[in-house]
């Protein structure tokens, strides 16, 4: 049996590895989270937005009214049905927030499984022998987690890449099919993937349109036919479809109100454009923000230069609409396409694919002329990753690196650890009265602290005599300084009390009559020194 296993693994060491990567990539996920969570503290919005969500009986239709400051349901902002039932079904075996890391742990390794099928893929479409495969496979899988694409989803913890994943694998799988690779259950799988992948949120729907419509408009129209037009209208009659129901829904039943307004036109729509030079300022902006994302375009436009195929467009093509979006929108965060706004990019890669497998010829069938050349798109797709995967890694804001490090530099939490954090807080949680929180701990336990004002909004010290946060907490901490502060100012005893995990608990005693020598920043870096951090 052991020779076996080891003649199995010399012949098949490539394929063992690629599995390898991505399960690593899927262990990751789970392990930034839980390093997030309960050692450095992580923001409340989304992340605890959507663990509210999670938490509550009826599906998201709860409306998360966190210490009176919420009132709208999950569904008005976001129709996040597929996560919704990946995170649901894994609350059997774990409650929040571990159904909801072990949700990022499965969306890096739906993530890490694209980019390998892109990567495998557009070779195989360019004329490279299957045997040559993994190897380009291994490198998508191991790179594009730690793109923006990827980081920005674990270390700001959002959901709405796993819709993109899946309609790009779902596109990638038809791809295949097409080219009569498999049987039908190849087919079937992609249809399945898809519609979770649609599901995923109300505008994956509208990025698949993108993505099928710039494929067509860069196909060879000689080859196209009838057979591809049916293929590119029943994909994009799919992705209309999605948008069409999900956001019906959240017009007519969930009461949606005006977030496109909120943070891409603006109300009155576009008022906050008032010249030329406000968009070439935002323009240079985004330029400079996003150069990782700007490399990868450039090597396909300059590919359709040079070989004269214009399948090569498709990838630009489809960013156009989603670039102009940003470069206009009334948001920064957007503007600059920073932390996940990039999540569209990996549905939107699978466009020149697309544009050569609608026909259902591979282009080694082609006859190539001399002035057209041939279309090695595995070296552009290689450019592409590579750039994003420098953006991602490089230091904050622009990329995570330096988040990353940090995070994997804390000390690891047992199982042991994480009850007692949740302990904590909810011993926390019935003082009741007086008590306010930082995001990190609201994020873990926002139902039973459904009722505590968080400590950026309060404004009175007075009122409040206890206070639970996380030190590392890596967005700052603005508004414990000032709740010290405030508390000093009334010459109010203040006690540190470190605690599980990465929590400190801060109390404040009655006023004293006599000056005391205590001062809040004292007091602060005596909670910082509960948990340190790591030494350079």
């Amino acid at each position: 049996m052991f020779n076996r296993s080891i003649d199995f693994l010399k012949r098949k060491w490539r394929e063992t590895l690629l599995v390898i990567v991505l399960v690593s990539q899927g262990l990751l996920g789970v392990i930034l989270g839980i390093q997030l969570f309960y050692r450095a503290g992580v923001y409340f919005l989304d992340a605890g937005y959507y663990i509210y969500t999670l938490a509550s009986e009826n599906f998201g239709q709860q409306p998360p009214a966190i210490g009176d400051a919420w009132g709208s349901t999950l569904y008005a902002t976001h129709m996040l049905i597929t996560p919704l039932i990946i995170t649901q079904v894994l609350r059997i075996f774990v409650d929040e927030p571990l159904n909801f890391i072990a949700f990022l742990g499965i969306q890096n390794f739906i993530l890490s499984v694209a980019g390998a099928m892109l990567m495998m893929v557009s070779f195989w479409l360019n004329g490279v022998k299957r045997n040559k495969l993994i190897l380009p496979g291994i490198m998508g899988a191991l790179l594009l987690p730690f793109t923006n694409v990827g980081l920005g989803s674990l270390l700001y913890p959002h959901v709405e890449l796993i819709g993109t994943s899946l309609a790009a694998i779902a596109v990638l799988l038809f791809a295949l099919r097409w080219n009569a690779v498999g049987d039908r259950k190849i087919f079937v799988v992609a249809i399945v993937l898809l519609v979770l992948g649609l599901l995923a949120r109300e505008d994956i729907g509208v990025h698949l349109a993108v993505t099928v419509s710039s494929a067509v408009v860069c196909s060879q129209w000689r080859n196209l036919g009838k057979q591809g037009l049916i293929r590119a209208s029943w994909l994009l009659g799919a992705g209309v479809a999605a948008v069409a129901v999900l956001m019906g829904y959240q017009r007519f039943f969930a009461d949606s109100k005006g977030v496109f307004a909120l943070t891409y036109s603006g109300t009155p729509a576009y008022a906050h454009i008032t010249s030329v030079w406000y968009l070439l300022d935002r323009a240079m902006h985004m330029l400079s923000s996003r150069l990782d994302l700007l490399v990868g375009l450039a090597a396909f436009v300059m590919a359709f230069f040079v070989l004269r195929k214009r399948e090569y467009l498709a990838f630009p093509l489809a960013m156009l609409p989603w670039l102009l979006l940003n470069l206009t929108a009334i948001d920064p965060a957007k503007n600059s396409m920073g932390i996940y706004h990039l999540f569209p990019v990996v549905l939107y890669a699978t466009a020149p694919v697309l544009a050569l497998t609608l026909s259902g010829r591979r282009e080694e069938d082609e006859t190539t002329s001399p002035s057209r050349g041939s279309v090695p798109m595995y070296a552009t797709y290689g450019v592409a990753v590579l750039s994003l995967f420098l953006g991602g890694v490089s230091a904050a804001p622009t990329g995570g690196g330096s988040i990353l490090t940090s995070l994997l530099r804390l000390p690891p939490i047992s199982p042991a650890g994480i009850t007692a954090t949740h302990t904590a807080i909810e011993d926390f949680a019935e003082i009741g009265i007086g008590i306010t929180v930082d995001d990190a701990v609201m994020a873990i336990r926002p139902v039973e602290l459904r009722d505590t004002p968080l400590i950026p909004v309060i404004s009175d010290s007075g009122d409040y005599n206890s206070a639970l946060f996380f030190p590392r907490y890596y967005l700052g901490h603005k508004g414990v300084r000032q709740l010290l502060k405030g508390w000093s100012d009334a010459n109010r005893p203040i006690t540190v009390t470190c605690l599980p995990g990465g929590l400190v608990r801060l109390d404040a005693a009655d006023p004293e009559l006599l000056p005391m020598e205590q001062t809040p920043e004292r007091k602060f870096d005596r909670a910082l020194r509960c948990h340190p951090f790591p030494k350079d």
